[in-house]
């Protein structure tokens, strides 16, 4: 039983890896686009980078300072959760805007964030963050869907936009792009630990 469990959380914790989210993020910017959906795609894009940055700049601090706050458990928020509730948690609120009724609406956003959740939740069953890190993730990625979710003309009339082009290329892009491993990781940790070799932060 834990064998499968690894093999179902490692396939799950891979739909939130940056090589998976970055190329979701830009086809969905460019099928809103092509829908004539500017101001959404502008929104889309903005959102999600900004949980991005956010991220890096949450990473770039805790890594190398995070020990002097044992408490919190926080030494690198997770960026598959953050990323999985931007990207996923986002898709979802855009998906609700597109759908006919409020029930259709509610199982939207319900199947959107249980996605989520579960890229986030695969975080601490491999043993990669901390429940206080996935948190910490997770809150700050819900700046994004809550943001779309704000803008209540966030998609223009008439509709040229069909639900069905939002999901089949992101469900093409995670299954082909599943494994794919642009190594942030380590590359986040090495700028982090070249900020504290010459400044002298948190040594």
């Amino acid at each position: 039983m834990p064998h499968l469990n690894i093999g179902f959380y490692g396939i799950i914790t891979g739909f939130g890896g940056q090589g998976v989210i970055l190329p979701v993020v830009l086809l969905v910017a460019v099928t809103l686009l092509l829908a004539g959906q500017r101001r959404a795609a502008l929104w889309w894009t903005l959102s999600i980078v900004t949980v991005l940055a956010l991220m890096l700049i949450a990473k770039l601090g805790f890594i190398p300072c995070g020990r002097y706050w044992p408490q919190l458990r926080l030494r690198s928020p997770s960026g598959h959760a953050a990323s999985a509730v931007a990207v996923f948690g986002g898709l979802a609120v855009i998906f609700a805007r597109l759908a006919a009724g409020r029930m259709q609406q509610i199982a939207i956003l319900g199947a959107g964030f249980v996605l989520a959740l579960m890229i986030a939740f695969s975080r601490i069953a491999l043993g990669a963050h901390t429940p206080s890190e996935v948190l910490f993730g997770c809150v700050i990625g819900l700046g994004a869907p809550l943001v779309l979710w704000s803008r209540k003309d966030l998609l223009q009339r008439p509709l040229r936009l069909r639900w069905i082009w939002l999901i089949v290329g992101p469900i093409v892009l995670l299954l082909l792009l599943r494994n794919a491993d642009l190594g942030a990781e380590e590359r986040i940790d090495a700028i982090a630990y070249w900020i504290v070799a010459n400044t002298g932060i948190c040594r």
